[in-house]
């Protein structure tokens, strides 16, 4: 009888630690598909807001910079993973891909020569601070607890690292 008891008790151990093994799993699979999204999105983000700053240089859109529309591909694809960061930042990062979709549109539906240019330069400069913000969120999201333990010295260090190298003039 008592071998049967103990049997019975290391089944149910065997149980809830199997399953405690996979919801551990699972929670760690999600944490690192959300960092990798957050990472990949905030590259786009920095690229978008480089090109908008470019595109008010120039005052409109050169062809050869006409990018925008694979950021927002790239949104699409990442979007789901990253909303597991919480509804705040999931609500600020997709307004900005809303905005670079709305300026994607403004060009795509222009008839003038400047393709919508002057409708555009009424808005791109909120247009931008939208998307810098955005973009300091998913690399919050995309910071692991150790890079964020570090602190705001290291945090910088890494985003200046990280940067494209138009933005590294700045170290």
């Amino acid at each position: 009888m008592n071998g049967a008891v103990f049997g019975f008790i290391g089944v149910i151990a065997g149980a809830l630690l199997s399953g405690f093994v996979q919801w551990a799993s699972g929670w760690s699979d999600r944490v690192r598909a959300r960092h990798t999204a957050a990472r990949l999105i905030w590259g786009d983000l920095v690229l978008a807001t480089r090109d908008l700053e470019e595109f008010v240089r120039e005052r409109g859109w050169p062809e050869e910079l006409w990018d925008l529309p694979t950021y927002t591909k790239s949104w699409s694809t990442h979007a789901e993973a990253f909303s597991r960061a919480g509804t705040a930042n999931f609500h600020m990062v997709a307004a900005a891909f809303s905005r670079i979709d709305s300026l994607i549109g403004i060009r795509g539906r222009s008839t003038d020569d400047a393709k919508g240019w002057s409708r555009a330069a009424l808005r791109i400069h909120d247009d931008i601070a939208v998307v810098e913000q955005a973009a300091d969120v998913a690399l919050e999201v995309g910071l692991a607890w150790h890079e964020r333990w570090r602190g705001a010295q290291k945090w910088e260090q890494y985003r200046l690292r990280a940067a494209p190298y138009g933005d590294r003039d700045a170290e």
